[in-house]
């Protein structure tokens, strides 16, 4: 589809709830800009090699599914973005799009006492080669996870790691009956000796912090201060983008402090939005992206339809090392998260 029709889509598909009213003219004026001149890529600034929870260095982040990847160690965009991909829109159109996500969180469960926070994700990126400074392959890290809602308990994570560059040494105990698949308990302190996995006896000596943050900001101003303290280093606006994207791919968190999060992010500066995007799962999506460092742009990808965020994704936007512009560096994908009962635990969908 073009991308008029993409971001047209975006007050077709879900009802727009009734007090995005001020938000709803500033969309159509966006549309009717869209109608008048040719759409030109907005410099926005950041997702990476070397950022945060991206497989490649640690957002966001995170994830491409195996059927992403299969052109290649390194993906290519195409498109009229620098570095390729969709066009992109003005800020109406974002935070259009934002308010949306907003209103679809806000229907979100909240835990229950005792339960855990179950997430599914996958990660994708490079490994590098440092010797020779240049990447060298990719590797991909598929978990689950199940984290204690209020913390003070153990949590467990199941790991699996795949690719065709140099894997680190897999931690945890193999799993009995599902070959390349590791577990561990979670801990943040352990006061004796490393306990065997066995779910049947968790280890007494081992507890986490809360996996869901009851005490976050439910309004967009508060939000935006909160990101602000607590960003890392580089400009403002990349620095804030980055601290946004950690908290939203950080697991769950209160429906309110969430929908308080994508609106804080519209006051973020350099935001545009890429009309057709994929995550790790090959779902489409509809993202918000900045421009790191003025070299990779940071994809968050939305469900076109309901709203539900689906991932992010990196993208070189100018030359780095041996890759060129167009280069997909790493991505992240949420498969499932839920609240459930204990370790072990599917979602009931």
């Amino acid at each position: 589809m073009d991308e008029l029709t993409a971001v047209q889509q975006l007050r077709a598909e879900v009802p727009l709830p009734t007090d995005l009213s001020t938000t709803e003219a500033r969309f159509q004026a966006g549309l009717s800009d869209q109608r008048k001149a040719p759409s030109r890529a907005r410099v926005s600034r950041r997702f990476g090699p070397a950022r945060r929870s991206m497989v490649a260095g640690g957002l966001v982040a995170a994830t491409l599914a195996a059927g992403v990847v299969t052109m290649g160690v390194f993906s290519r965009d195409r498109g009229d973005l620098p570095g390729g991909g969709g066009r992109t829109h003005n800020v109406a159109a974002v935070s259009a799009l934002l308010d949306r996500a907003a209103a679809t969180a806000r229907n979100r469960p909240a835990p229950t006492p005792g339960q855990y926070v179950f997430t599914h994700t996958v990660n994708w990126g490079p490994t590098y080669d440092d010797t020779n400074d240049r990447w060298n392959g990719y590797r991909k890290v598929e978990r689950l996870s199940w984290q204690p809602a209020a913390g003070g308990r153990p949590g467990f994570t199941r790991t699996k790691q795949t690719g065709t560059g140099q894997l680190p040494p897999a931690d945890g105990t193999p799993v009995p009956g599902q070959p390349g698949w590791v577990q561990e308990w979670d801990c943040d302190r352990v006061t004796g000796a490393d306990e065997p996995v066995d779910l049947a006896r968790p280890p007494a000596n081992c507890t986490t912090s809360p996996a869901y943050a009851s005490d976050l900001p439910t309004d967009a101003d508060h939000m935006l201060a909160y990101l602000r303290k607590t960003r890392g280093e580089g400009s403002e606006a990349d620095a804030t983008w980055g601290r946004a994207t950690d908290l939203l791919n950080g697991g769950l968190m209160p429906p309110k402090a969430r929908a308080a999060l994508f609106q804080a992010m519209k006051k973020i500066g350099g935001l545009a939005l890429v009309a057709d995007s994929v995550n790790v799962q090959g779902r489409h999506g509809v993202a918000v992206s900045h421009v790191v460092e003025g070299r990779i742009r940071e994809e968050l990808i939305f469900d076109p339809k309901t709203y539900d965020y689906l991932g992010g994704r990196s993208v070189l936007v100018a030359r780095l090392g041996d890759r060129p512009a167009g280069t997909q560096t790493a991505a992240e994908t949420v498969i499932d998260s839920a609240f459930v009962n204990r370790i072990g635990d599917l979602p009931r969908h």
